[in-house]
């Protein structure tokens, strides 16, 4: 066989197939990892929302955003921005075991189902204890709000998002009235 060549050119078959299926895995992970945080990011978060629009299933959402990170950029520069975004991604994912999405520049979504579903309101205290506790140390501050699917009044997942949403620009509000003090 290694004579005729066949064993050589089956073993070179092997080895690029190997290398295309790892260079596909390597595209599939750029396609839908955050590259700065290693979080799922936006292009995995909106295939999940595909399938959330399909089901009705019991969930919440918390939209976060990070407080201050344009001013920190301008301040300190992206690499220190890039810190901050770090920073909150780890945060992000002490508390939250689920789906945890970076969706933009300072932006994050984390779809609660299971156990984070159902100790929602005790991840959510952890989470504002936390941010507390990083006001006072000058670490990353974070607003988040959170709502949960109600099939009584929602009639898809952009309800609740936008619901979210909506609470976590009031606590960002309440956040820098209270860093203003």
């Amino acid at each position: 066989l290694e004579s005729s060549g066949l064993l050589s050119a089956v073993s070179c078959f092997v080895v690029d197939d190997l290398n295309k299926r790892k260079l596909v895995h390597s595209l599939k992970q750029m396609n839908y990892i955050d590259s700065l945080t290693g979080l799922k990011n936006r292009n995995s978060y909106f295939k999940r929302l595909q399938e959330l629009q399909k089901s009705q299933q019991a969930l919440g959402v918390v939209y976060l955003d990070i407080n201050g990170l344009k001013k920190a950029n301008d301040t300190h520069g992206h690499t220190y921005g890039d810190s901050l975004i770090t920073r909150a991604s780890v945060l992000l994912t002490k508390i939250f075991k689920n789906d945890v999405y970076r969706i933009g520049g300072d932006e994050f979504v984390v779809i609660l189902k299971g156990s984070d579903f159902d100790n929602r309101v005790d991840l959510q205290m952890q989470f504002d204890n936390q941010i507390n506790e990083n006001m006072s140390n000058g670490d990353v501050i974070v607003s988040s709000g959170m709502a949960v699917f109600d099939p009584e009044i929602d009639e898809s997942y952009t309800e609740v998002f936008i619901r979210a949403d909506k609470k976590m620009y009031e606590r960002k509000m309440a956040l820098k009235a209270l860093t203003a003090q």
